[in-house]
This record gives C-alpha cells, structure tokens and sequence, in this order.
C-alpha cells in the first residue's frame, strides 16, 4: 500500500517534466508601468453637480416642511405629559404571549 502511495507520488512529481515556463510578451512590463503611472482624471460634468444640488436641496426643503408640519400638527404629543400611557404609542398593547 505504501508502494502506491509512493508510486502515485512520483508519476504527480514527474508529470510535469518536459513542461515550458511560461514567459511574457517583451513589452508587457513597460505597457504595464504606463497603464499604472499615468495620471488619471476624470471630469465631472457641471450639468451633473447642478442636478445633485438640486436633488440635494430638494431633499432638505422636504426635510424642513415634514418637521414644521409634524411641529403644527395639533395631535402633537409635545403638550401631552408622558406619564399618562396615551401619551407614548406602542404597536403591542397587551404583552401577555401564552395562555397558561
């Protein structure tokens, strides 16, 4: 069994004899250098921060109405005391899981 095993070793050792190296192209190196130390910039339209800031300050008007709103709105919980159990809305009501 041993002899197998050894055997299996040298003809997976062996199998690759005769085998080139691979070698690269002559002026890979030097495509390579170029395509990495070449300053790359990329122009941003102005068309394009025009429409971001528009987005941007549409976002935070949207902001400040929905918090003006919520601060008018009558149903508000600011005036209400937070000791009585109305005051805080819960989604569950009743935390009792099992009927035992």
């Amino acid at each position: 069994m041993d002899q197998d095993k050894e055997k299996w070793i040298d003809d997976k050792i062996n199998s690759l004899e005769g085998m080139r190296s691979a070698k690269a192209p002559e002026h890979l190196f030097a495509k390579v250098e170029q395509e990495v130390f070449q300053p790359e910039a990329k122009i941003v339209a102005f068309s394009q921060w025009r429409a971001a800031a528009a987005v941007a300050l549409l976002f935070l008007a949207f902001n400040f109405w929905a918090i003006g709103q919520q601060l008018q709105s009558p149903d508000s919980t600011a005036g209400q005391s937070t000791a009585s159990p109305e005051a805080t809305p819960t989604l569950v009501s009743d935390f009792k899981l099992y009927d035992l």
